[in-house]
């Protein structure tokens, strides 16, 4: 190898080791860094805890009215347990027996009560002040409070973080024959299929954590499109309706 071939040997070489030293620089830097799991919420936005049917993003985004793009965290919240406690006042539902249609005075949804001893999983994601308006409206047999300091880790900052507890008015702890309390078998499918998609990990967590369905109760329930919703009517009164344009 003559003088020059040389000179070009330790260029190359000299061009490669800079290249390697600044590649393991960057990497430290990077690896120094501190990340954080923390989500600052912007201006007028909020935090809301879903563990329910909200875990599925497709009813979730029917009521933002929009395709959400944002941050979907999970997370869990101490002191609370997933349960079958709250009624819906029913004149929209009905499911067939013996060639009848029959109205159950209340369907049965999830809702989460006080226990020291449990922990309930879910997932946070982030609305604006008006999105958040929208929620009351879907939820309104269900309180707004806030669970910031309930959450097992510090996960969002700059804001509170909000779930949905029964009323008083309309929790419930007997759940009856269904003409008096069932649940929808969709809403079962709608509130597993959102918990089955976040993964498997989070999904076996959901069922350890969740009162068992009371199976008794569930019903193939179906939609009466006849009647347009007008807000909170009891089934009895819906079918005395019925009864009265019938005779």
């Amino acid at each position: 190898m003559n003088g020059r071939e040389k000179r070009h040997h330790i260029l190359h070489l000299s061009s490669w080791a800079l290249m390697l030293l600044t590649i393991a620089t960057i990497a430290t830097l990077y690896l120094k860094t501190p990340t954080s799991s923390t989500i600052q919420l912007p201006p007028n936005h909020y935090a809301i805890f879903a563990y329910g049917s909200l875990l599925n993003k497709i009813s979730m985004e029917r009521t933002l009215g929009r395709t959400y793009d944002g941050p979907l965290i999970p997370a869990e919240i101490k002191g609370w347990k997933r349960s079958w406690s709250i009624r819906y006042p029913n004149d929209t539902y009905y499911y067939e027996e013996d060639g009848k249609l029959v109205y159950p005075e209340n369907i049965i949804y999830l809702n989460i009560e006080k226990n020291e001893e449990s922990v309930v999983n879910g997932i946070i994601f982030i609305v604006s002040e008006k999105e958040l308006r929208e929620f009351d409206k879907r939820e309104l047999v269900y309180d707004r409070i806030k669970v910031t300091h309930k959450l097992t880790e510090k996960l969002i900052s700059g804001g509170p973080v909000y779930t949905y507890v029964a009323k008083p008015e309309y929790f419930i702890k007997n759940l009856r024959a269904t003409t008096e309390t069932a649940i929808r078998k969709e809403y079962i499918d709608i509130v597993s299929q959102g918990a089955k998609s976040l993964g498997t990990s989070f999904h076996h967590d959901f069922e350890k954590n969740s009162a068992a369905i009371p199976t008794h109760i569930v019903v193939d329930a179906k939609r009466d499109e006849s009647t347009p919703y007008t807000g909170i009517v009891s089934s009895r009164e819906k079918s005395t309706e019925k009864k009265r344009s019938e005779s």
